[in-house]
């Protein structure tokens, strides 16, 4: 066939894939379900014409279940995956890791707001892949990784002096001598190793793309040197991460994954939550929408890549609808519920009452 016939013969199937969009019935009207305008709908096929949209008011999602009722799932990320931690467990489902089960001692250690609040986030592709690497290698962090400082105010603990050790790898952990942090920082370890041994749904949350290098060790701290009274100013370097290192990042915690456990599933989502602060020189938006781009597009490149790997769309929801707390930042309980929802309808398997039905 010459190059012209085979050029007319691509242009007449784009054609008909264009006559045949345009056959398409338009969407229904929205259905009033606490979303205001937005329609979140579940097809058989992902709606491919913007005007289908609805000016922007209409995402589809097509039904891929991969969450049983007796599923075990695993949550990483950002402050946005203690939400959907705390949402999947108020439906029903075993949720990892238990870090509420982590036995320590406030005299002399401190778990980030335990027991209050399970906050141990992991804003960032970088330290997401510190715990898996520690897990599948049975390693844990040295003495030497650790820091200890001065208490910027003072030692709040009832036991040790004016030193306070910190394991920086995670949120605010920390205590009041060496012993007692290299304790507490094997039951994190462990915690979150078990868990990624036990369960088979993996939804990790990714956050942002500004880290803090340690570069004494190569290994990147949780929040940056002296936020929540943490220390790490010596040695420590901002660094501007790029496409290639997350996506690096998130490929090694699949190729682990997948390596031992190739039946498993791993979800990935972007976090809604903009950035506090940034330490580039751009406006806080704009280097917001710089990170999520990049998280996003790792996503989606390691989604087209791995069989078993899916993305969700919070992010894109968050976009098109006002989830969010007065401060603009944090995503209400109410919007959490809206995604999470959207989420078991399109991946949760049905029980036996929501089949019939279907």
């Amino acid at each position: 066939m010459n190059p012209v016939e085979t050029v007319r013969q691509l242009w007449r199937r784009r054609q008909a894939s264009v006559d045949a969009l345009a056959n398409e019935p338009e969407p229904p009207l929205p259905v009033a379900d606490g979303l205001g305008d937005l329609q979140l709908d579940v097809v058989d096929k992902a709606n491919p014409r913007w005007t289908h949209t609805m000016r922007n008011r209409r995402i589809t999602f097509v039904r891929a279940p991969v969450v049983k009722r007796s599923s075990k799932i695993f949550t990483m990320g950002s402050c946005f995956a203690i939400e959907i931690r705390h949402a999947l467990l108020a439906r029903g489902y075993d949720v990892f890791p238990k870090y509420k089960e982590i036995t320590f001692d406030p005299a002399s250690q401190r778990l980030a707001k335990l027991p209050d609040w399970d906050n141990v986030n992991h804003y960032d592709t970088f330290t997401i892949r510190q715990e898996f690497d520690l897990a599948f290698s049975g390693r844990h962090y040295l003495s030497s990784d650790f820091l200890k400082h001065t208490h910027l105010v003072r030692n709040t603990f009832d036991v040790g002096g004016q030193y306070t050790w910190q394991d920086p790898y995670r949120k605010q952990i920390y205590a009041a001598n060496e012993a007692a942090l290299v304790d507490l920082s094997g039951r994190i370890d462990k915690c979150i190793g078990d868990a990624i041994a036990l369960c088979d749904v993996y939804v990790i949350t990714l956050g942002l793309t500004e880290v803090w290098r340690n570069e004494a060790n190569g290994l990147y701290f949780a929040q940056p040197p002296g936020v929540d009274k943490g220390g790490g100013f010596a040695n420590v370097s901002f660094h501007r991460s790029t496409f290639q290192e997350n996506y690096d990042n998130m490929r090694r915690v699949c190729e682990l994954v997948f390596g031992r456990y190739p039946d498993r599933t791993i979800v990935l989502t972007v976090s809604p939550v903009p950035l506090n602060r940034t330490s580039t020189e751009n406006d806080v938006i704009v280097a917001t929408t710089e990170s999520k781009s990049i998280l996003r597009a790792v996503a989606g490149q390691l989604e087209r890549e791995f069989e078993r790997v899916h993305y969700w769309p919070s992010y894109e929801i968050s976009q098109r609808i006002d989830i969010f707390e007065e401060n603009g930042r944090h995503v209400s309980r109410s919007g959490v519920g809206v995604i999470v929802d959207a989420f078991l309808r399109t991946h949760a398997e049905l029980d036996p009452v929501q089949a019939a039905a279907q």
